[in-house]
């Protein structure tokens, strides 16, 4: 399978023969494949980390596509690695209208690609600025559960055959698409 490159050189080209049957847990602990979530298209959002100012602010991105994604049948999953026991607290205090799955041992973040940044990479000009832009639109800082802040995310597109057709692997700690460029990306469907 063949993924589209978008306008952005870091977007990620994949060959891929057959996905593997990645594991996932949900937040009562319970195991779903990853080909549980098949048979319509599907955006798979990778959390840097769940209280991410980043990928929040990029969750609320999203939210402004739900409708948009409906219509298109276009079911989105939303990835952490943050252990089912704390994900259920946080999603108890925070409503948010996907549907999110673990992935403690990192397994898919590694089939994806998805590195790590540097601790230096925070204090890039372009980092903190990303970060203000964040915080001047509402979003809050939150103290990570997890220990790990390193971790980057991405995000990925499959069509209805399981197939990757769009992705984003970010680069550092604010590179999220944006709205604008999932949307594109979700037209551009068969």
């Amino acid at each position: 399978m063949r993924t589209e490159q978008m306008r952005r050189p870091r977007t990620l080209i994949m060959e891929i023969a057959v996905l593997p049957e990645l594991m996932f847990l949900d937040p009562d602990e319970h195991a779903k494949p990853f080909s549980a979530f098949g048979g319509q298209p599907l955006l798979v959002i990778f959390l840097r980390h769940i209280a991410c100012m980043a990928c929040q602010g990029h969750l609320v991105d999203v939210q402004t596509l739900r409708d948009f994604l409906e219509q298109k049948g276009v079911r989105v999953v939303v990835v952490t690695f943050t252990p089912p026991k704390l994900l259920k607290m946080f999603l108890a205090e925070n409503k948010l209208p996907f549907e999110f799955v673990a992935d403690p041992s990192r397994e898919a973040y590694r089939f994806f690609h998805l590195r790590r940044a540097s601790v230096l990479s925070f204090f890039k000009p372009g980092v903190l600025a990303g970060y203000f832009r964040r915080l001047w639109s509402g979003v809050k800082m939150r103290k990570p559960i997890e220990k790990d802040v390193l971790q980057l995310g991405g995000d990925f597109l499959f069509d209805a055959r399981g197939e990757v057709v769009w992705s984003w692997v970010s680069k550092d700690a604010t590179d999220r698409p944006t709205a604008d460029e999932i949307r594109v990306a979700v037209d551009r469907l068969r």
